[in-house]
C-alpha cells in the first residue's frame, strides 16, 4: 500500500482524494443548505444562485431577432432526460453541453426554436448565460493579478469557448475586441490571448466564449518544502550540505526511474522483479534528486548529494530481515525510507520488533528507519509498520502555510504511545495542492501524502548524518538523529505533543545549528545504562532571563514481543529538578482522549521518547536525571539533548571506550 495518493503527472488537478472529498461535502452542505432555502429548482453558478423564471424568461425580448443562427442558453429540465426525452431535444436541435446544479444544462438551441423549446413538457425554463457568469471569480472579484499583467494595460488569459463553438469565428472576435492570440489548442477548446483589461466583459459577451481566466504564479512546491523545513537555508552556504557520503534504502512496491536526470548516477535498482513505478520516483526525487532537469533546479529534493539502494517491499517479516541484512551488509545504507505500509493499523506487530531491532543495530550497526503514518486521517490509524518505537514516524502538513495536511494520520498507538513523532510537509493547502517531484522518463508530477512528507525527513536526516560526520568524526546513535529532529521541531498544536502532530514540524536548521553548538558545549549526550537501576546525572547552568529550558531523552529501546500488549521494554524515565528542589515532569497524553492536550505533572512509563519544557526557568543549577525505572534488557544507550547547554556528568559513566 503506497502512502500517496496517486501522483499527478502534469498540471495540479484533482488527486488530492480526501480533501478534495472534504471540499466536495462542504461545498455540498453549504449547496444543500441553499437549495432548501431557494428551493429545488435553484441554479448554482459560482456567479450567483438563482431559480430561473418558467419558460422562456429572459430570451423573450431577444426572439425578435430570430434566426438559425445556435444561441447557448440555460436549458433547466424537471427531471434528469430519459433517452427519448433527450432525443426529442435533439430533434429540436437542442444540445446538451454540461450539467449545472439543479437539473441545468448549459446547451445550444437556435433562437428561433427558444420559444417551441420552451413550451415543451419536460422543460421548466430557458434563460440567458450572464456574462459575469462566463467570469472566474477572482478575476472578476479581485481583478486582473500581477502574474496576468503584461503591461499598457492588457492581460494574459485563457479562454475557454463551447464545445460546440468555432474556434476560428472565436480568434477573429478576439482580434476585433483588441486581442492577440498568444496560443490555442482544438482540442480542449481554449485560446491564450492577451486583452486590454476594459474589453474582458466586450470579450464574455460573444456567445461562443463559457469561461474566462487569468494566470496565477508558478509555485516550486518542491521548493515549498525545502523552504517549509529550512532544508534550502542549509544546502546554502555556509552550510553547504548535500547529503554527500549518505546512503539511503528505499522501500516502494516498484523502483524509482534510475536514467531519470534528476536521479541517474546515484540510485541502483535491486534486479527483484519490480517494474519502474510513479510513486517510487517522486518519493526518491523528494528525497535526493538533484532538479538538473530545469536550469533553475526548482524540483530538487533534500539531499542532492546522497545515493539511494531501491528495494522491492518486503510481503513478511522473514522477506523484511533478508532484505535489510542485504541493505546494511552488502549495499551500507544509513537510513531506510518507507513510505509504504501493510494495511493494519495502530498495533505493534512483529515486523515493528524486526523494525526496532535493525535501529539498534541488530544487523551488525545501527540505521535509522523513517516510515510515514498513512494517509486516513483518522485517530489511532497510524500504520502498523509505523508504530515502531525506534522509528522516526513522519505525518504530513501543508508545505505553504504548515497546517496539518487533513489526511495524515493520527496516533495513538494501541498501547498509548504518542505518534507520530513529527511532521513535515507532504502536501499544500493552496494552488497547487500537491508536491513536486520526479516521473520516469524525465518528467516531473505532484502528488499528496505522508509519503511525500517521509522522504523529506529521510533527506534532513542526510543531511544531518553529513553534519554530524563532519563535525564529530562518528556516527550518531539513531536515537541521537531522531532526539534532535524532535528537540528543534518546531510545536504546531497545543503546547507540547500532540497524537495529530507529535512534536512539530522538522527544522533542518535549527537541527545543523544544534550539531554545530555540540562541538563547542556538549548539549548532546550520548550515553548507557548498563546494569539495572543505574542513572545518568548531569548538571546544566540556566541563566539569567533565560526564556525556556528543554531537554529531550530518546533512547532506542529492545524489540518488544508481539504478544505483548504495552510495547515499551526498558523504561527509562527523565527526572529534571530545579534549584529549589522542584521537580518538573514530561509531557505525557492521554490515550483515551487524544485530542486533549499535553500535561506536564506525571511520569512517562509508555514512550521511549521524553521531553520536559519549562518556561521562564529559574537561574542556576538544574539537576538531570535519566533513571532506569525498569531496563530488563541491557545495556540501553540513550541519548540526552539539553538547551541551553551544557550538560556536565556530576560522577564518572560506567561506559565502554568508545562512548567515554
Amino acid at each position: 500500500m503506497c502512502l500517496g495518493v496517486n501522483p499527478r503527472r502534469t498540471i495540479p488537478g484533482g488527486d488530492v482524494a480526501m480533501r478534495k472529498a472534504n471540499a466536495v461535502a462542504s461545498l455540498f452542505i453549504v449547496l444543500l443548505v441553499a437549495s432548501q432555502t431557494l428551493g429545488a429548482d435553484m441554479v448554482l453558478f459560482k456567479s450567483r444562485r438563482f431559480v430561473p423564471k418558467a419558460g422562456l424568461g429572459e430570451l423573450l425580448p431577444a426572439r425578435e431577432a430570430a434566426g438559425s443562427e445556435p444561441i447557448h442558453v440555460i436549458l433547466q429540465l424537471d427531471a434528469i432526460p430519459t433517452t427519448e426525452q433527450r432525443e426529442t431535444l435533439a430533434r429540436a436541435q437542442v444540445r446538451l453541453l454540461s450539467y449545472i446544479p439543479h437539473r441545468a444544462w448549459l446547451a445550444s438551441l437556435p433562437l428561433s426554436e427558444a420559444e417551441r423549446v420552451a413550451a415543451m413538457p419536460e422543460v421548466r425554463a430557458v434563460a440567458k448565460i450572464e456574462p459575469r457568469d462566463k467570469i472566474d471569480p477572482s478575476l472578476r472579484e479581485g481583478g486582473v493579478n500581477a502574474c496576468s499583467k503584461t503591461g499598457a494595460g492588457r492581460a494574459r488569459l485563457i479562454a475557454t469557448f463551447f464545445e460546440d463553438a468555432d474556434l476560428r469565428a472565436g480568434t477573429e472576435f478576439i482580434v476585433q475586441v483588441g486581442g492577440h492570440i498568444l496560443a490555442s489548442s482544438s482540442v480542449d477548446d481554449r485560446i491564450v490571448l492577451l486583452l486590454p483589461e476594459d474589453r474582458i466583459y466586450d470579450l464574455v459577451s460573444h456567445d461562443s466564449v463559457k469561461w474566462i481566466d487569468q494566470h496565477y504564479e508558478s509555485v516550486d512546491l518542491n521548493d515549498g518544502v525545502r523552504t517549509a523545513t529550512n532544508v534550502d537555508t542549509v544546502q546554502a552556504s555556509p552550510y553547504d550540505l548535500s547529503g554527500s557520503g549518505v546512503i539511503v534504502g528505499q522501500w516502494e512496491s516498484r523502483h524509482p526511474d534510475a536514467n531519470h536526470v534528476d536521479l541517474i548516477g546515484r540510485v541502483v535498482n535491486i534486479d527483484d522483479g519490480a517494474q519502474i513505478g510513479d510513486h517510487a520516483t517522486l518519493v526518491a526525487g523528494t528525497l535526493l534528486g538533484d532538479g538538473s532537469l530545469l536550469p533553475s533546479r526548482r524540483y530538487r529534493g533534500m539531499a542532492p548529494g546522497a545515493t539511494l539502494v531501491s528495494f522491492r517491499a518486503w510481503d513478511n517479516v522473514a522477506e523484511l530481515g533478508e532484505q535489510y541484512e542485504q541493505a546494511v551488509d552488502l549495499y551500507g545504507i544509513d537510513i531506510a525510507n518507507n513510505s509504504w505500509g501493510k494495511v493494519e493499523w495502530h498495533v505493534y506487530k512483529d515486523y515493528c520488533a524486526s523494525l526496532d531491532g535493525i535501529v539498534r543495530g541488530g544487523l551488525g550497526r545501527p540505521i535509522s528507519v523513517v516510515c510515514a503514518a498513512g494517509n486516513e486521517g483518522d485517530w489511532a490509524t497510524i500504520t502498523s509498520m509505523a508504530v515502531a518505537k525506534n522509528v522516526v514516524t513522519v505525518g504530513a502538513t501543508n508545505s505553504d502555510d504548515g497546517s496539518i495536511w487533513s489526511s495524515s494520520n493520527k496516533g495513538p498507538t494501541a498501547d498509548g504511545r504518542i505518534k507520530p513523532d513529527v511532521m513535515s510537509p507532504g502536501c499544500e493547502a493552496r494552488k497547487g495542492w500537491s508536491i513536486w517531484s520526479t516521473l520516469p522518463s524525465n518528467r516531473y508530477g505532484s502528488g499528496c501524502g505522508t509519503s511525500l512528507a517521509a522522504p523529506s525527513v529521510s533527506g534532513t536526516l542526510a543531511l544531518l548524518l553529513e553534519d554530524w560526520r563532519g563535525t564529530h568524526a562518528a556516527d550518531p546513535l539513531p536515537s541521537t538523529l531522531k532526539g534532535i529532529l524532535i528537540h528543534t521541531a518546531m510545536d504546531l498544536e497545543n503546547p507540547g505533543p500532540d497524537y495529530s502532530s507529535g512534536y512539530g514540524a522538522i527544522d533542518a536548521r535549527e537541527a545543523v545549528d544544534l550539531i554545530r553548538a555540540d562541538t563547542l558545549d556538549e548539549v548532546v549526550v550520548e550515553d548507557r545504562i548498563v546494569r539495572p537501576e543505574q542513572e545518568g546525572v548531569y548538571m546544566l547552568e540556566v541563566l539569567p532571563d533565560q526564556a525556556e529550558l528543554k531537554v529531550t531523552l530518546v533512547w532506542d529501546d529492545f524489540p518488544a514481543d508481539p504478544l505483548a500488549a504495552h510495547a515499551l521494554v526498558n523504561d527509562l524515565d527523565l527526572v529534571v529538578t530545579d534549584p529549589s528542589g522542584q521537580r518538573h515532569f514530561p509531557w505525557t497524553l492521554d490515550p483515551s482522549e487524544p485530542q486533549q492536550p499535553a500535561r506536564r505533572d506525571r511520569e512517562d512509563h509508555t514512550n521511549n521518547v521524553e521531553q520536559i519544557h519549562v518556561e521562564n526557568p529559574l537561574e542556576g543549577s538544574w539537576r538531570v536525571t535519566v533513571r532506569a525505572t525498569a531496563a530488563p534488557e541491557c545495556e540501553q544507550t540513550y541519548s540526552l539533548i539539553a538547551s541551553p547547554g551544557p550538560l556536565e556528568p556530576m560522577m564518572p559513566q560506567e561506559l565502554p571506550a568508545e562512548l567515554e
